[in-house]
């Protein structure tokens, strides 16, 4: 875990809550990303996967690739362990943020990742904050956007399971999800 990375997340967070931005912090990297986001949503739409959609909210971003070491995708559905917490329980103990876990994703995550889909012509379904941390996402794909397919969809499991296609680098190496 990337600890001065999670701090330098939560910091950007933070201070978008106490300056009452979160709106515009979070439209801001649908901007930033709407590029890509649009592209991906284009290929479906074309007759490409529908797990190209978990794909590219997930995995495919920097933010996730680099914050959440624990997680399993199978399909349309992924499911991850909230990054947050070991770093929360230093810095909300010294005063230099007041977030918790649960905050975190119901303003900024479950808002963010919305956003992002509805740019690509997708809606998701997010769970609820759990106490575990553990999150699951899962890409609904509008009937007339979905590809037929025969294909059985593929679990991938780990810490940045990037073995799962030629032209990706490869990962760290796998981890087993929370059972």
């Amino acid at each position: 875990m990337n600890d001065a990375l999670v701090k330098a997340h939560l910091t950007n967070i933070q201070f978008a809550k106490d300056n009452g931005m979160l709106e515009e912090m979070i439209d801001h990297e649908v901007k930033t990303q709407t590029f890509m986001i649009q592209r991906v949503g284009k290929m479906i739409r074309d007759g490409g996967s529908p797990e190209l959609a978990t794909i590219a909210l997930t995995e495919r971003t920097a933010c996730f690739y680099q914050l959440v070491q624990d997680y399993e995708r199978t399909g349309t559905t992924m499911r991850w362990k909230a990054p947050y917490g070991n770093v929360l329980k230093v810095t909300r103990q010294i005063g230099q943020h007041n977030l918790t876990e649960q905050e975190i994703h119901e303003v900024y995550t479950v808002p963010l990742m919305k956003k992002q889909a509805e740019i690509m012509g997708m809606d998701l379904d997010i769970t609820p904050w759990q106490a575990d941390g553990w999150v699951s996402m899962t890409v609904k794909v509008p009937e007339k956007v979905a590809a037929p397919t025969d294909l059985p969809a593929a679990t991938i499991t780990g810490c940045h399971a990037r073995k799962s296609h030629p032209r990706l680098p490869q990962g760290r190496g796998p981890v087993q999800p929370a059972t």
